[in-house]
Parts: structure tokens; C-alpha cells; sequence
């Protein structure tokens, strides 16, 4: 990410804007040096909570195999959901 004062971006921020959605990554805005805030165009911001997404819903599923293997589970999760599990994880 590349660094830029927020006082830069009050003097022309439709030439951020510009830059913002050309690069399609974010920046960052500094307040006397320090990193302040992060600024990123909205197809990036969706792309990035898609990911997030995914890796929490890997990590739920690894995790109920993991309860599954260690016996820790209700008997309404049959051997056939575990299966399923594991084959969506490999997916």
C-alpha cells in the first residue's frame, strides 16, 4: 500500500479517487507521519470480505472436523455429513 498525507488528499481528492480505482488497491492516509486510515475503491473492499468469507467458513469446517474426529459432536451429524465436509474442504 502506498502511503499519502491526508492533507495531500484534501487538496485533490477526486485525483485519489482516480487512483484508487485505476490501481484497485487501497492507500494510506498518514496524520503527522502515522498511518491513519486506509482508503480503498468498493470492487477491492467486496473482493477482500470475500476472502474473509471464505477463509472463516474453511476454518468453521476444519473445526467440526476436528469435533468430529475427537467425538464431540450430536448424533444428528452422521457419517455422511462428515464426508461431505471433508470432500467440501478438498474442494
Amino acid at each position: 500500500m502506498t502511503n499519502y498525507s491526508l492533507t495531500d488528499f484534501e487538496h485533490n481528492p477526486k485525483y485519489f479517487v482516480q487512483q484508487i480505482k485505476e490501481i484497485q488497491k487501497p492507500i494510506v492516509l498518514t496524520v503527522n507521519g502515522k498511518a491513519e486510515i486506509v482508503i480503498q475503491d468498493t470492487i477491492a473492499y467486496q473482493k477482500l470480505l470475500e476472502r474473509l468469507d471464505y477463509a472463516e467458513s474453511v476454518a468453521a469446517i476444519r473445526q467440526g472436523i476436528t469435533e468430529f474426529e475427537q467425538g464431540n459432536f450430536s448424533y444428528q451429524l452422521s457419517v455422511i455429513s462428515y464426508q461431505y465436509l471433508c470432500l467440501k474442504l478438498e474442494a
